[in-house]
């Protein structure tokens, strides 16, 4: 079933690379429009699938021509888990709040905006064979089955270290059990991210920050840590402009890998078309 949002409803925040206020405006479109992130100040409708995706390593980038926006994995998450295949996502400015850092905003702007029904259908995609990436030790598989999303967490910070999460769509409650699972960091991670990169905008409240001997703030839902990498993954792999019943296992990666298994799947399924 294809399915938009029933009205449009919108939120705003400060930007992370440069802390200018930017909102973001979720609307409805026609069946078969597709997600498209529309970037206001260039006029230019992004659509949400791999062909647009730039490559940046700490988040979800999506490009075309002059205009690009960063940071739109946890609204893709939002819309994956909610089976929203058609909406226009309109952002004035180069990036889409990162807000707490968890999915919970946009899962509620999502709520506000209700959903409805489009005419037609869109078929998931299954596997007839696994489809694996792996490298510098991060791997991560897609095997034919049901739908299912594990992380397997380790991170040598002992605040942080192992953890393993699962999202089984259609039977785990997304907006209570995954969206409010928050980005996280190590202070030594932050520090230098900011030193390469400015974030005028970044503050703790945007995200779980691993001190030495405590963490910013208390994990806001069991395995915290790995889930928001589930969410991560969950948002990458929508790139592929359709549901995935497949089962994903996923071992110390990040954005990057995830990229590169959505490309893998796609380029070992003859019958995604490219848009």
């Amino acid at each position: 079933m294809r399915q938009t949002v029933k009205q449009s409803r919108s939120l705003a925040g400060p930007a992370l690379l440069t802390g200018e206020p930017i909102t973001v405006t979720l609307r409805p479109a026609a069946a078969g429009v597709g997600i498209v992130l529309h970037h206001v100040r260039t006029r230019t409708g992004i659509p949400a699938t791999l062909q647009y995706a730039a490559d940046v390593p700490q988040c979800t980038s999506l490009a075309s021509g002059p205009a690009r926006i960063d940071f739109a994995e946890h609204l893709m998450a939002v819309l994956s888990a909610n089976g929203i295949t058609d909406a226009v996502v309109e952002v004035d400015g180069g990036e889409l709040p990162l807000l707490d850092g968890s999915a919970a905003p946009y899962q509620a702007l999502l709520e506000e905006a209700g959903t409805a029904p489009l005419e037609g259908g869109v078929e998931p995609l299954e596997l007839a064979e696994p489809v694996t990436v792996a490298s510098g030790g991060k791997v991560i598989v897609a095997l034919p089955g049901k739908a299912e999303f594990w992380y397997v967490l380790d991170h040598p910070h002992p605040l942080i270290g192992r953890q393993t999460a699962v999202f089984r769509p259609g039977c785990d409650d997304f907006a209570r059990g995954a969206a409010p699972a928050r980005t996280f960091t190590t202070e030594e991670e932050a520090r230098a991210l900011i030193a390469a990169r400015g974030l005028e905008g970044a503050d703790e409240t945007m995200a779980v920050v691993a001190y030495a001997n405590h963490l910013s703030s208390p994990e806001p839902v069991p395995n915290s840590f790995a889930m928001h990498k589930v969410v991560d993954l969950m948002g990458d792999l929508y790139l592929l402009g359709r549901p995935l019943d497949a089962t994903v296992i996923a071992l110390r990666t990040g954005h990057t890998g995830n990229r590169a298994l959505a490309r893998a799947i796609r380029d070992a399924a003859t019958t995604i078309p490219e848009t």
